[in-house]
Formats: structure tokens, sequence, C-alpha cells
């Protein structure tokens, strides 16, 4: 593979294409990601664009700056998604809103840990991004890595389930 030519620039293998556009851009897209990134897997960020970029010249197509920096924006993109799905899935470490009456009884951070507790896995982590880390259906299915449509039906039977293990509680 690394005799293929992959494009009409002197006749450039794939591996002396790849070579030189790494060489000229890696060190710049480190500082770029580290600048728009702060915390975080720069490197590995960096290197996910770079295995794109490899894909795509070893099917012999043209690569250029401004589209491996969309590349970067894309995986810096994902980063921050997969970060937000891993807090979601953590009952500890969400902030409740504080109860409005300070007499209450009802203690709503145990009640919903209760709650989500008791529901399916499937259930808790859709109800969790959508009203608990406020994402759009679009990317909780994203995070989730399932089509809208079955994101959308999955948090219809979420809602009807969690309702009804509500009406539980109110009624006990």
């Amino acid at each position: 593979m690394g005799s293929a030519v992959c494009d009409d620039q002197a006749g450039m293998s794939c591996n002396e294409r790849f070579s030189v556009f790494y060489e000229e851009n890696h060190s710049e897209a480190l500082r770029y990601v580290k600048r728009r990134f702060p915390v975080g897997d720069h490197e590995g960020i960096v290197a996910d664009a770079f295995l794109v970029a490899w894909e795509k010249i070893l099917a012999g197509l043209p690569i250029g700056k401004p589209w491996f920096y969309r590349v970067l924006q894309n995986k810096m993109g994902d980063q921050m998604r997969l970060a937000r799905y891993r807090v979601c899935c953590d009952l500890d470490s969400c902030r409740f809103p504080a109860v409005p009456d300070p007499a209450a009884t009802v203690d709503v951070r145990e009640c919903l840990r209760r709650l989500f507790g008791e529901l399916r896995v499937e259930h808790a982590q859709v109800l969790w991004l959508v009203y608990i880390q406020d994402m759009t259906s679009v990317d909780a299915a994203s995070v989730l890595r399932i089509p809208a449509g079955t994101f959308r039906k999955r948090l219809e039977r979420a809602r009807a389930a969690f309702l009804l293990k509500l009406r539980d509680v109110r009624e006990g």
C-alpha cells in the first residue's frame, strides 16, 4: 500500500503524502486544540483527526488545512459530548436545584435518585440527558450512538415509566 500513488503530486506515495502533511500540520494543530479545548486529551484529539486524514489519503482524496481544521473541530465536539455523557451518568455529580420550601419534608435529591435507580438504565439515561443535562434529542441520540427515532421512542417510554414511579411515590 505504501507504493500506491494517491494523487498527482509528483507521484508521491500515500505514506509520503501523509508524512509531509503530518510534519507541516501536527504542532500547529496541537496548539489549535490546546487553545480551544483547555481540558482533555489534546494529543488524542489530534491523533484522531490525523487518522481521518490518513483514511482520506488512502482513498485518494485531496486534503487541505481548512478541511483538516474542521475535522479537528468535529473531534473536539465529540470529546465534549462524551464528557457530558460521562458526567450525566453519575448521579452524585448532579447539582439539583434547591428545594424551594425549606420546610418541605421531601428531599428532592433522594427522591429523584431513588426514582432514577428504579428505572431501567436505558430510561434513566435518556431522561438524564434531556432533563438534567438539557440536551436536545438529536444531541442526546448522538451521545448514545442511536438513531434519533429510537431515542425519541425510548424517551417516550422513559417518561411513562418515570410518571408511573412518581405516582407510586405520591400515593404511597
